[in-house]
């Protein structure tokens, strides 16, 4: 069985990567593990993470962000998080 890791962090590329994730269901030998982070997580950007539950798709792990700023600083940090929790994930 081969794991693919299917990260989303925005509601917009969520509804790009929807088809995908529906074409890997039937797959044999796959396994997707969708992986939510960012504006999903965010009480602030609307809790897109609902709407992935309500679309009945499992949830392999949720990836939270600091989201702390928009510099340099914050964004790098994002990312060590991001790497973090994926590594944990998969």
């Amino acid at each position: 069985m081969k794991r693919i890791g299917v990260f989303t962090a925005t509601r917009a590329e969520y509804g790009l990567l929807a088809p995908v994730l529906a074409a890997m269901d039937p797959a044999p030998g796959l396994e997707p593990l969708l992986l939510v982070s960012g504006a999903h997580l965010s009480p602030r950007h609307g809790m897109t993470v609902r709407e992935i539950e309500a679309d009945g798709r499992p949830i392999a792990a949720r990836v939270p962000l600091p989201m702390a700023g928009d510099d340099g600083v914050s964004a790098a940090q994002d990312m060590a998080a991001a790497t973090a929790g994926v590594a944990a994930a998969m």
